[in-house]
């Protein structure tokens, strides 16, 4: 299921009142992986070999320290949602 949230439907909490704030990442149609990874994750390091992408991210608090390696193929390849895997 996705959902959209219209720009219009966005707002602030202004003093008294609770007005939703929604936060959202925009994702273009023509993404790839690593487009997605980069806007969730924008202060990781990425390390590129001939045939892996190696990326280490360090969590708000300093620990613990995150290696994840995946490969070339699947960091370049057009980004799909759960649903279109399916």
């Amino acid at each position: 299921m996705e959902e959209v949230i219209r720009v219009t439907d966005c707002g602030e909490n202004f003093g008294d009142y609770n007005i939703p704030i929604h936060k959202a990442i925009i994702i273009p149609e023509d993404a790839t992986n690593r487009d997605v990874i980069g806007a969730l994750f924008p202060d990781v390091e990425i390390k590129e070999s001939i045939d892996t992408v190696h990326l280490k991210y360090r969590t708000i608090n300093s620990d613990p320290l995150f290696f994840v390696q995946v490969s070339k193929k699947w960091w370049n390849a057009s980004y799909k949602t759960e649903s279109e895997d399916k």
